[in-house]
């Protein structure tokens, strides 16, 4: 074999372990990019779940305090929509004696209040009939219509309606539009709690969102 020869098998066996050598390095190269990718991936995530903790939970914090303050807000809307309405309802009973409709009523009230004290009275006894001054001249004439005669005391001072009671007074039945009112009072506060509410639009979790960039 020439010298050239010699040189030329050298250099290509040179040439090879150095292509073997480069595509070693570059496959290690490619090995630990790789693996450090992986790894900033996971640091990455680890840091921006650190940060997010604390943002979290004070977004929970927040949210917290944002359903409360819409809960008391609507509860105090809602009672003064109630305490209104029951206002209203006192004005317009104060005044329903210049109503056209109040002989009717306060017939409907005396008959009540007899019927109900009717099974507490004695064979002989009468019962004895209360009303404001300004409607005895009307109860009188109710009594009239209807066949009775009873005795009748202008001691009420109301909006309207009759206090029916035994001769000795150990039962009385109060039939006024105030004593009307306040028996009614736990019942009207539900139907209005319940009527507002049905108004009420549904809350949405979307207007308490808080939102942070991290």
């Amino acid at each position: 074999m020439s010298l050239q020869a010699i040189l030329d098998a050298i250099r290509a066996s040179s040439d090879a372990q150095v292509r073997e050598i480069e595509a070693a390095t570059e496959a290690e190269v490619q090995k630990i990019m790789v693996q450090d990718q992986a790894e900033t991936k996971r640091l990455r995530q680890e840091a921006y779940a650190a940060a997010s903790a604390p943002g979290a939970a004070e977004r929970a914090r927040i949210l917290g305090r944002a359903r409360l303050k819409a809960q008391r807000i609507l509860s105090e809307a809602r009672e003064d929509l109630i305490d209104d309405a029951i206002d209203q309802a006192r004005k317009r009973l104060a005044s329903i004696r210049d109503d056209p409709i109040y002989p009717a009523i306060l017939r409907q009230l005396t008959e009540e209040a007899l019927a109900n004290l009717e099974g507490s009275l004695g064979e002989a006894e009468k019962p004895q009939l209360a009303v404001d001054p300004r409607d005895q001249q009307l109860l009188e004439s109710i009594l009239s219509n209807m066949g009775l005669d009873l005795p009748v005391s202008g001691e009420l001072d109301c909006w309207g309606g009759i206090i029916a009671k035994s001769d000795d007074s150990h039962v009385i039945v109060v039939n006024t539009l105030e004593g009307r009112l306040t028996r009614a009072m736990p019942y009207l506060c539900r139907c209005l709690s319940a009527l507002i509410e049905e108004d009420q639009p549904k809350p949405s979790t979307d207007q308490f969102k808080v939102t942070s960039e991290v």
